[in-house]
């Protein structure tokens, strides 16, 4: 395949003739205009500072899309299973139950004080009739 395709070029190049040449001030004309258009030699890299404050702009985009894209992946995340959320209470001793009432407390060695005794004895009165 490769040599029919090389016979090909071959007498298509012939069948061209001669390459055109451009007159000498056609030719600079023509190295200006491209020159002027496509900036001439290459810039050289911005070091130091002023590569950074050129580069800052982008940076911030950056660190902008970054923070939006992570609230969002933030906030439609899966909840976590049911078996690495972590639950605690207080804890409950089941030896001690509290007390019912003033009286079982006083007999555990603590008095309750008179005003508290005529309340709680009035209220139980009142809640009875």
């Amino acid at each position: 395949m490769d040599a029919p395709l090389r016979a090909c070029a071959r007498k298509r190049r012939e069948d061209a003739g001669a390459p055109l040449e451009l007159p000498p001030a056609t030719r600079r004309r023509l190295q200006a205009e491209v020159a002027r258009t496509q900036g001439g030699l290459a810039r050289a890299p911005r070091a130091g500072w002023r590569g950074l404050l050129a580069f800052w702009p982008r940076l911030a985009l950056a660190t902008a899309l970054f923070l939006v894209l992570g609230a969002v992946v933030w906030r439609f995340r899966p909840p976590p299973a049911a078996s690495e959320q972590t639950v605690r209470f207080a804890k409950q001793d089941a030896a001690a139950p509290p007390p019912k009432d003033l009286r079982d407390a006083a007999s555990d060695g603590m008095t309750p004080a008179p005003a508290a005794t005529k309340a709680i004895n009035s209220a139980k009165n009142s809640f009875i009739q």
